[in-house]
Order: structure tokens, then sequence, then C-alpha cells
């Protein structure tokens, strides 16, 4: 999106793109390491090229070739993609991993993907028994579990810090910037918080990537 692209730094930033017929595509890079490497995402999880539904591989092969040619041009010795998991976009994941592939691209790493199916009725009704039991005993107790919509970041943001340091796992993200991707994005990140009583024991931000799917971003 255009507010998301205002966040690269001015300069830095490599943006492709086709259009063939009706079939159009892009993607963004950012340049790091004095220019010898291009990075997609830019502080994001996941990135990567966009694309319309049933774009042809050739379209796709000329369109990396292309790029590849341009970073040769300007000395970029790296190119390093962060791909989101297969379930975002299954229907172009395939297409897309093997022209990255045939274009001379290597897999570094992997990481496991763990979903749950919202169509298969009631969350209580598709999960193991003794979660079930577990939530049972939260609601007995009375915690509740809503969506934060006035929020107190930096409160919520100390809970989080304080969370992840216990468990040596800090948290880049200062509360300047944390604030700011519930202020710069209102329609894509969404606070869920849970309640024993007024206190906020436990929270976990939303990112919503499509109509389909909700991404578990942060939380402790």
């Amino acid at each position: 999106t255009p507010a998301y692209l205002e966040k690269f730094p001015a300069g830095l930033m490599r943006q492709f793109s086709f259009k063939e017929n009706e079939k159009t595509g892009f993607v963004n890079f950012f340049s790091v390491g004095n220019g010898e490497e291009w990075i997609t995402p830019y502080r994001a999880p996941f990135g990567g090229i966009e694309c319309s539904i049933n774009t042809s591989i050739s379209t796709l092969l000329n369109f990396v070739t292309d790029i590849l040619a341009q970073a040769k041009i300007e000395g970029v010795k790296k190119i390093k993609i962060s791909l989101p998991p297969e379930g975002y976009a299954i229907d172009k994941a395939d297409l897309i991993d093997e022209v990255l592939l045939h274009s001379g691209f290597k897999i570094i790493t992997t990481e496991l993907n763990y979903h749950i199916e919202t169509n298969e009725g009631k969350f209580e009704q598709v999960i193991a028994p003794p979660e079930r039991r577990k939530i049972s005993k939260c609601l007995e107790a009375g915690f509740k579990c809503e969506e934060e919509i006035n929020p107190n970041y930096k409160q919520i943001h100390k809970l989080i810090v304080d969370c992840r340091r216990r468990k040596n796992f800090p948290l880049s993200m200062d509360l300047e910037n944390f604030e700011k991707m519930f202020v710069d994005f209102p329609d894509r990140y969404k606070l869920f918080v849970v309640k024993d009583k007024t206190t906020i024991i436990a929270v976990a931000v939303g990112v919503i990537v499509s109509s389909e799917i909700l991404y578990n971003f942060l939380g402790s």
C-alpha cells in the first residue's frame, strides 16, 4: 500500500512491477549493506512477489530475469526473499517457488507454520479436549478475552517487554514504533487482550493480511 511504501528510507527502495493483459505483479526490495544486498520485506515478517492468480510461468520468469539483470547492473551480490507460508496464497505459492528456484535462488531456511481453520465450527469444538478444559477453567475463573479498542500502548508495550525479557526474548520494537503501527495502519493491526477482571494479563497483536487471514504477529 502507499502508506507502507512511505516507511521505506528514501533512496533505498527498489520497486519492480509488470502488467500483461489483465495480469499484474510487483515486488519491493530494500537495499542494505552499502547497496550490495536487496531484501524483502522491509520491517515485516513476509514479503516476496505479489501477482494475479493464473499469471503464466513465462511471465514470472521474464519478470525475475529482469530483476536479476538490474541487480547485476547495480552491483548487488545477494537478494534475500522471505516468503509467506503457502497457505497465504496456495494457488500461487508453488508457481512462485518454481520460478525462483529455476532462476537460481536457493532455499536457506524453512520454518514450520501453525494455523487454525476458522470455518470448521465453534473454536471450542475443534481444539483438543485438554485445551478445551483449560479454556473452560479460565472462563469459570472470570477471565475474558476481547479486542482492545482504546489501548494504553505504554502499559501493553511494557507487559510484552517484561514477559519476553523473562524468557530471554528481547523485544526490538520500542514504544514509539509499537504505537505508530496501530496509528498508521488502524485497519490492519488489531489488539486482543485477556483480562482478569480489569487487569490485562495477556495480549496478542494480529495483522489482517487479507480478508481470509489474521496473522498472530506479536504476543505475550
